[in-house]
């Protein structure tokens, strides 16, 4: 329930906040496709949602996707001051890193901190957002850095909006420091690299070379040919791209170093008209939001033995200024769960709903509680996971489409003797596709259909993460099960069928 995946941006461009605003409460912004926390003034959260949605707009049209296509629904994101607030989410996070993005069982958001960099960094990981909602595929983990790169420097004005700019850090970069050998940027994912500076070469490299593939009409199909032969065949990613582009590598990157001290050109789209400000609501938020709404976020997180200890001191101490507030009960209640008394965390959870019946967020952290003590006590289990369906139900039927809720749902079925049936694995696929940038269901979903000899499914589930540029246990995990399911296929005489999702 506690994992999640981070993807970490450490440089950056464009708008800051405008210092003229007074730093008040916090203040809660939301549009269509964002929710948007911020202790900056109205005006300047107003202008920088409004501009969240114009990138989103932007995105859809270039993609063909929808404007009512919205899958896990809205982003949240979190604009802070400082390193400071970025640590009291995520405390041992680096001086260099300015955001991050996270997506985990217990919630999906984004973080980044105010200035030159915010802009940058939510608009790089609202585009791996946005590719794992809209347009999954194994792409190459360069790729992958390499398109949220290309988007992230777009910048927005009233009267247009210019794409494929330099982003000066990376461009400083590239001007001034030691190249890497193109085949390490083709082969190799950012964290394999020795140090920070290798890997800032690594993300101004991608960027380069997506550049270069992508904007020319004439390269384009060499990207999309390099594509399919390592996304859907499997070849090796170097030779692959000599085959596309009709280079070596090393001839490929003298034409990358001529292409960067040529003329880089951006593309501007011109805005006809007013453009219309994006709607939206914008509420202040209670005093207890000052203390806990980012503690909130960090108990969704992984904290070591002495942060858990430290934060559990710390919401008990500000939760009780707090009183009746629905964010100072539910933080204390995750502390409580997660570091201290369970028995205390249920009990403030069952208090709370007695006189809030469908709070839909309640219910499941009750619910997953349950769950949690099921596997600590082998007598109880079978009660247990009937008490969190029953918390469970009542949350569906509040919020039908909260991904959260839906996946415990499939995990308070674990215990069946027949467990798992189709409609388990219906339940599951329904999660994802509400929740597609969740490593952890996509894997459990897999699992299951690989188990219901749904291997199709398995495989469209699992190919999407196995170039994942940030590597780990969900990528090795991801690639043990794919190549089972092939495995597996290769043994049978015929496909296994698809399911079509349903409501759980």
């Amino acid at each position: 329930m506690k994992a999640r995946f981070k993807a970490m941006v450490a440089a950056g461009a464009l708008v800051a906040v405008p210092a003229g605003e007074a730093q008040a409460a916090w203040r809660r912004a939301e549009s269509a496709h964002f929710v948007v926390y911020s202790e900056g003034g109205e005006g300047a959260l107003r202008a920088y949602v409004d501009e969240l949605e114009v990138f989103d707009g932007l995105l859809r049209r270039e993609f063909g996707v929808r404007s009512d296509e919205a899958g896990s629904g809205k982003l949240t994101i979190y604009l802070v001051d400082s390193l400071g607030d970025l640590r009291r989410v995520w405390p041992n996070v680096a001086r260099s890193v300015t955001g991050f993005y996270s997506a985990g069982t217990d919630d999906i958001y984004a973080m980044a901190s105010t200035g030159r960099e915010a802009v940058h960094t939510i608009q790089h990981e609202y585009m791996h957002h946005f590719m794992l909602q809209h347009r999954p595929y194994p792409y190459p983990a360069w790729l992958v850095e390499g398109v949220a790169e290309y988007w992230a420097t777009t910048e927005i004005a009233r009267d247009a909006v210019t794409v494929g700019k330099f982003e000066r850090n990376r461009a400083l970069g590239l001007a001034n420091l030691p190249w890497l050998p193109l085949d390490v940027v083709l082969g190799r994912r950012p964290e394999e690299l020795r140090d920070t500076q290798a890997q800032g070469m690594y993300y101004a490299q991608a960027w380069l070379l997506t550049h270069y593939l992508a904007r020319d009409p004439k390269r384009r199909p060499q990207l999309l040919a390099y594509m399919t032969a390592v996304g859907e065949k499997g070849a090796d990613p170097v030779k692959a791209m000599e085959a596309a582009t009709g280079m070596s590598v090393r001839a490929l990157e003298d034409q990358l170093r001529r292409y960067f001290t040529g003329r880089i050109v951006s593309e501007r789209y011109a805005v006809t008209g007013q453009r219309k400000t994006a709607s939206m609501t914008v509420s202040v938020m209670p005093p207890s939001a000052d203390e806990l709404l980012l503690e909130s976020q960090a108990l969704k997180g992984t904290l070591s033995a002495a942060e858990g200890a430290a934060m559990l001191a710390k919401v008990r101490a500000a939760a009780a200024r707090h009183g009746a507030d629905r964010l100072a009960r539910l933080a204390l209640a995750r502390a409580e769960l997660a570091y201290g008394d369970r028995a205390a965390g249920d009990a403030a959870l069952e208090a709370y709903l007695k006189t809030n019946l469908d709070d839909a967020e309640a219910l499941t952290v009750l619910a997953e509680s349950k769950l949690d003590a099921a596997e600590k006590d082998g007598a109880r289990r079978n009660a247990l996971h009937n008490e969190a369906r029953r918390l469970l139900n009542r949350a569906y039927k509040s919020e039908p489409r909260r991904y959260q809720t839906i996946y415990a749902l499939a995990r308070a079925r674990s215990n069946a003797p027949d467990y798992p049936t189709d409609a388990d694995l219906e339940t599951l696929a329904v999660a994802h596709e509400l929740a597609p940038q969740v490593a952890a269901i996509r894997l459990q979903t897999a699992q299951v259909a690989l188990r219901r000899n749904d291997r199709a499914l398995a495989v469209r589930l699992l190919t999407p993460l196995v170039n994942g540029p940030h590597g780990g246990a969900e990528v090795e995990r991801a690639r043990a099960l794919l190549a089972q399911a092939r495995a597996q296929a290769s043994a049978m005489t015929s496909p296994g069928r698809s399911v079509a999702p349903r409501r759980p």
